[in-house]
């Protein structure tokens, strides 16, 4: 199973139970705490600028492939 939950371009949700997820292309920002804790390996979309504050919180992210094209990564 996976299925994104997406507010305009801004991904808040994503329900899966698998181990890797890949964010879809158009994606240009993450929400807060948006991945399970099933999750250990996330890859963002070159469309991708915007990491929200804790939007890996509560997850159990052990690698994370990021594009060139974020600019911001809040803490």
């Amino acid at each position: 199973m996976l299925e994104f939950k997406m507010k305009d371009d801004v991904l808040v949700k994503v329900l899966t139970d698998e181990n890797v997820v890949t964010i879809p292309e158009g994606t240009t920002k993450l929400g807060k705490m948006i991945l399970p804790d099933c999750v250990t390996k996330v890859i963002l979309p070159r469309s991708m600028t915007v990491v929200s504050e804790s939007a890996f919180a509560e997850s159990k992210i052990t690698e994370a492939v990021l594009p060139d094209t974020i600019t911001t990564i809040s803490a």
